[in-house]
């Protein structure tokens, strides 16, 4: 009897990879869906990869949430402190096509690797598409009719989704270089500050203050930075008569202002903005924490960008309120009686009382000692 054999064509790599994910928590291949996406335009890109950039600055994870009309990414802080959230609208997309919602959890540097490495100077990105498969996501860069793809692994962990915080009654609107400009004063990228404090001046405007206490040396004011921002400078400005002020941490809040400088310009080149892009601040010692977010000006008044959002929140400090001002007392040396007792160290040792004589058994400065190597020791 002869043996039949049958011959069988080898699967294509496609076929492979899509046999190869697999949903564990429900046991069922997931193939991958071509027709739901996200197709970006390059102004589109560059804002997503700084969004990206700044949450991998901020935290660990980016959380992703794909729904029908718009793509929504979020990122907090490590302590849950800080938190970002942006919102991509369907007109900064050249095209759109998902059916339900699904939310999903990627490392933060694994996502902004592929997206720096495209926008590069030497890259030619015409577009970004963006889809799920599987426990991926896919990144397909278009360039010079090549197509480039990378794929990101899924993190089963949940979301991290705040709730949205309540807003303070300071309200304070300025251009986003502007605000990039006092917080890179107040908090240089080389130095000791970490918090700032907003104050609310009802008849002056929004003072900023930084103080650097890192020296061992260094005494309180000593290193102070104020900054104050004018009514004419603020594009639009709501400060309660009840004036105050809230500290927080700062570094959040500066990278935040320079990549609204970028979303400024890119949101320019799409016709999405009407008006001038703005920095809107609100903060309260009573709301809990800080809001930034990027609006633009439409007759004198901050306003919400409809195809675009972009908002920074942080909490405030315990420790809020003014930075208390140089006092005499302050320089002064502690007294016996205002220093804490310290543990002894080491074995006690009997203090020995010197006189004048055994000091005459030191040589001088100008002479140099001569000492007696052939002597034998006792």
């Amino acid at each position: 009897h002869r043996k039949s054999l049958l011959w069988r064509a080898p699967k294509s790599r496609r076929a492979l990879r899509t046999e190869r994910h697999e949903d564990k928590s429900h046991g069922s291949q997931i193939a991958m869906d071509a027709s739901q996406h996200f197709e970006l335009p390059v102004a589109t890109l560059r804002i997503f990869q700084r969004a990206v950039q700044c949450i991998a600055k901020l935290g660990k994870d980016a959380a992703l949430i794909f729904q029908p009309s718009q793509l929504v990414l979020r990122g907090a802080d490590d302590g849950h402190s800080a938190a970002l959230h942006f919102v991509f609208g369907s007109r900064l997309f050249r095209s759109a096509c998902v059916r339900g919602e699904t939310k999903v959890v990627v490392a933060a540097r694994q996502l902004l690797l592929p997206l720096s490495g495209a926008m590069g100077p030497a890259r030619q990105t015409e577009g970004l598409t963006l889809r799920l498969a599987g426990q991926r996501i896919l990144l397909e860069f278009s360039s010079r009719g090549v197509k480039v793809r990378h794929g990101v692994p899924l993190l089963e962990t949940l979301p991290f989704l705040p709730e949205a915080p309540a807003a303070g009654p300071h309200a304070a609107a300025m251009a986003p270089s502007l605000l990039a400009k006092v917080m890179q004063h107040c908090i240089p990228n080389r130095s000791g500050c970490e918090e700032v404090t907003l104050g609310a001046a009802v008849a002056e405007g929004l003072r900023v203050q930084s103080e650097d206490l890192t020296g061992a040396e260094a005494l309180p004011g000593s290193h102070r930075t104020e900054v104050l921002v004018q009514m004419s400078d603020l594009e639009a400005c709501h400060l309660d008569p009840c004036g105050g002020e809230v500290r927080l941490l700062g570094r959040g809040l500066r990278d935040f202002a320079r990549a609204a400088e970028v979303f400024a310009r890119d949101l320019d080149s799409l016709g999405v903005l009407d008006g001038s892009a703005l920095l809107e601040l609100r903060f309260g010692a009573a709301s809990g924490s800080v809001l930034c977010s990027l609006a633009m000006a439409a007759e004198g008044v901050a306003r919400e960008i409809q195809s675009f959002r972009a908002v920074f929140s942080v909490a405030i400090r315990e420790s809020s309120g003014s930075l208390p001002p140089p006092t005499p007392a302050a320089s002064a040396p502690a007294t016996a009686a205002s220093r804490k007792p310290q543990p002894r160290q080491g074995a006690k040792r009997r203090a020995v009382e010197a006189t004048l004589e055994d000091f005459d058994a030191f040589p001088e400065h100008s002479q140099r000692p001569v000492i007696d190597l052939t002597r034998q020791p006792p």
